[in-house]
């Protein structure tokens, strides 16, 4: 994972509190704990996945990379400091953002448990 993100740390607490919720669950126990490892890697691998992309994403906005604009960006009139191309490219970045802070890891033991209790 790349640091554009910052988010190495939280992903690390995220993936604890799903993990240690699973494993204290009253329906977990030693006939189970191989489901119980494959749910919290089911539901939490994508999430991780998904960090990943957006870090490289974000990193890629940052250093500027043409590649990495949103469609209809001017790349030179960026690169030039045209503040309106500029702006195309934060808002992107804002929108790459907005995503870490939507998404919380309750959802996550929600599907989580679910998934347990379906198993």
């Amino acid at each position: 994972m790349t640091t554009h993100f910052g988010a190495g740390a939280g992903q690390a607490i995220e993936d604890a509190y799903i993990l240690g919720r699973l494993l204290a669950h009253p329906a977990t126990d030693a006939s189970n704990l191989r489901d119980a490892l494959r749910i919290y890697d089911a539901v939490r691998r994508p999430v991780g996945n998904e960090v990943v992309e957006r870090s490289l994403h974000v990193g890629l906005l940052y250093e500027l990379v043409p590649s990495s604009f949103p469609p209809g960006t001017d790349a030179a009139k960026v690169h030039a400091g045209d503040r309106a191309e500029l702006q195309k490219v934060v808002d992107e970045m804002l929108r790459v953002w907005a995503w870490h802070s939507e998404r919380m890891p309750e959802q996550d033991w929600l599907q989580a448990q679910e998934m347990l209790l379906a198993a």
